[in-house]
């Protein structure tokens, strides 16, 4: 049996002190001390059940369903058919409309200081986005969208601009048109080029401050062969920001193999040295290494702790269902 000697205990404590002082930094980096204070008080109530400030992000889903493409490792190509005809049925009839959500908006806590417009399905596939993205400005919160691209027109991209939109993040996970059609499931590879090409002009003429735009990587067996291609796509589209993220295997034939994940654990950094646009590799490459040690995707994506999106966020799905996330489990059933 080994004990540990009091020194030892002593260098633990100290580590683990350094620790929280960095990760106390980096909140106060992140969220400066207003809203670092904030955040500690949220926390500390939503152990006793009180509410004081609300969330500090709300994530609307105009679309649970309706999508313009069959990614492949999206969850809607998982799912029964019968229950995606159901989620299907209420986007087109049960959906929020515009002057729902703005009274939504209208409604919020104190505290709330994003919104954060996602899928399900294509939010751009809403009838009346053009007037939720409005609301979500006209009340002085900062806007998010995620979208495959496709659908953002020229009229709607001066319209984000025009109001001040914050941020766009396109989601492609590939690098090159053959790839895009397998991940994505359709061929508008070059509607996509096109359409961002318009946006960055109105981001460059108009946006006062830029509107940020970032693209989107979902790591999979289609897409991990050449990184450069990756990082040569945002870079065509003028993007701020490269951020990718592992697959969850919804379909595990899409799922990197051992080889193939320390293949992309090597390959990335030297690639994202070379490129002018910055990124997450550090994160995700610590993310793969984790699958890499435990060779189980579950255990590395999801840690078996307390999520402060919890105390943060809320997920306000297209028929005004409210979903607080928790926690965070380690596993969950497949």
């Amino acid at each position: 049996m080994h004990f540990m000697s009091g020194c030892d205990s002593h260098s633990v404590r100290g580590k683990a002190i350094m620790n929280h002082l960095d990760r106390f930094h980096e909140i106060l980096r992140h969220r400066g001390m207003r809203n670092s204070a904030i955040h500690g008080i949220r926390r500390m109530l939503a152990y006793r059940n009180i509410t004081l400030f609300g969330p500090d992000m709300i994530r609307i889903n105009p679309m649970s369903a309706i999508c313009n493409h069959r990614c492949s490792m999206c969850w809607l190509q998982t799912i029964p058919e019968d229950t995606r005809k159901n989620l299907i049925r209420q986007d087109q009839h049960e959906r929020m409309n515009a002057p729902d959500y703005d009274r939504l908006l209208r409604s919020m806590p104190a505290g709330l200081r994003e919104v954060n417009v996602v899928g399900g399905g294509e939010p751009l596939l809403h009838p009346e986005i053009h007037s939720i993205f409005r609301s979500i400005k006209r009340r002085g919160y900062r806007g998010s969208l995620i979208t495959n691209g496709t659908n953002l027109t020229p009229e709607l991209a001066e319209d984000l601009t025009n109001i001040q939109w914050d941020h766009i993040r396109i989601s492609i996970s590939a690098g090159d048109r053959d790839t895009y059609h397998r991940v994505q499931g359709v061929d508008r590879f070059d509607r996509l080029i096109r359409n961002v090409r318009i946006l960055n002009r109105f981001r460059s003429t108009k946006s006062r401050p830029r509107m940020h735009l970032s693209v989107f990587h979902v790591l999979q067996r289609d897409n991990i062969s050449n990184p450069s291609l990756l990082f040569g796509i945002a870079e065509q589209l003028e993007a701020d920001f490269i951020e990718f993220d592992p697959l969850i295997p919804l379909n595990p034939d899409l799922a990197l193999s051992h080889d193939e994940l320390a293949t992309a654990i090597e390959l990335l950094p030297k690639t994202a040295a070379r490129s002018s646009v910055p990124s997450n590799v550090s994160e995700i490459v610590s993310n793969l290494r984790k699958q890499l040690e435990v060779n189980d995707i579950r255990t590395a994506f999801i840690p078996a702790r307390r999520c402060s999106v919890g105390y943060d966020q809320c997920f306000i799905q297209q028929t005004a269902m409210c979903i607080p996330v928790v926690s965070a489990m380690k596993r969950w059933v497949m």
